[in-house]
């Protein structure tokens, strides 16, 4: 049937609907009035009353898509909860003719097909934000997904937490990085990447480091619960972060297994690295770092074997953990110093720190 055909026979709101609200809802996307929509199932109430659409039995899915598809003012949308796959891809057939959203999610559909995201993609050359946590798309959805986004220059935020991603979807997310233009990003100007709670291992995480070094706008990457990942992972890690490139901020790696092996190769990787501000673990890890894994980041921070050492000391990250490093730690103190903007005043502290009896005109020496 032709859109036309479809729009003449257009149901009012109440026919789609029971609810009121959602009713209302539905008028205002109709109007283009709606700029944030939020769908749920009943179970789920952690969205914006204001903006939720919350489906029940006998819903019409396929008409409430239709006219997200038609409406040009909606710029966020959320789809959340348990309904049907039947439903869910009734209301995916007309969003996929949607041209105005910016920001889209998608929540907790453990039997979806990516592939369904293909004209959505393929239709919205708005699309800056995808979150896709959750569904359990595993690396053969992450292998089609990427073929979808090499047409979105303009992407800046992905989430694909919880999906069952591995070594495979490592690759295929490597695979961001082209060099069929001059080993320019597929997705060039992405700024924040959520790989948490999936099943990457070292040799994923080794691919995927490789290819994020040449990102010069990646400022947030999530890895926790990433327990495949042992020190040997981490250590790769330093292809992304002594890169010239390297523009990272926050570094999330709660619930992993680092231990004192895993805080030097951190360690070693954040050498140098003038960007990431916050290196970031739960009290779980903390608490399998003893005084070894302490006195790496310690070191790394203010080394102390030469003037000139502590000169060339890290003197940006200044969070370490979620949770306190350990009373009376030297690192606490040198966190604190590395929260000021000025970093070679910073590191001039650390020397004098170190070194008393050191003159003025010494120290004006390391003033660069």
């Amino acid at each position: 049937m032709k859109k036309d055909d479809k729009q003449a026979r257009a149901p009012t709101s109440r026919d789609v609907t029971s609810r009121a609200h959602n009713a209302a809802l539905l008028d205002q996307i109709r109007r283009n009035n709606c700029l944030k929509l939020s769908i749920v199932s009943r179970d789920v109430a952690a969205y914006d009353y204001n903006i939720r659409f919350t489906v029940d039995d006998g819903d019409d899915m396929d008409w409430l898509g239709y006219f997200i598809g038609r409406s040009t003012s909606l710029l966020n949308l959320c789809i959340s909860g348990e309904e049907s796959g039947r439903d869910r891809d009734a209301l995916m057939r007309g969003v996929n003719s949607n041209k105005s959203v910016e920001t889209f999610e998608l929540y907790n559909h453990l039997d979806f097909d990516v592939s369904l995201l293909d004209n959505f993609c393929a239709n919205n050359p708005k699309l800056e934000s995808l979150t896709l946590d959750g569904n359990g798309i595993g690396d053969s959805g992450v292998v089609t997904l990427m073929k979808s986004l090499a047409n979105h220059p303009q992407l800046n935020n992905l989430s694909l937490g919880s999906n069952n991603i591995g070594r495979v979807g490592c690759v295929a997310l490597s695979s961001m990085q082209s060099c069929t233009s001059g080993c320019g990003w597929v997705v060039p100007c992405l700024v924040q990447l959520d790989l948490s709670y999936n099943r990457i291992d070292d040799t994923g995480l080794e691919a995927l480091a490789s290819s994020l070094a040449s990102s010069t706008t990646l400022k947030r990457l999530n890895l926790s619960s990433n327990t495949f990942i042992t020190s040997s992972g981490l250590r790769s890690l330093s292809a992304l972060l002594h890169s010239e490139n390297c523009r990272l901020e926050d570094l999330h790696l709660e619930s992993m297994p680092i231990g004192d092996d895993g805080a030097d190769a951190l360690a070693a990787g954040l050498t140098g690295n003038m960007s990431v501000k916050r290196l970031m673990f739960s009290s779980d890890v903390a608490g399998s770092i003893t005084e070894l894994g302490w006195s790496s980041f310690s070191r790394l921070l203010c080394d102390t074997s030469s003037i000139n050492s502590i000169h060339k000391s890290n003197h940006t990250l200044n969070q370490i953990g979620s949770s306190p490093v350990p009373r009376g730690h030297d690192l606490r103190h040198y966190l604190k110093l590395n929260t000021s903007s000025n970093l070679h005043r910073t590191a001039q502290i650390k020397i004098l720190m170190h070194n008393l009896d050191l003159d003025i005109l010494s120290l004006s020496a390391f003033t660069t």
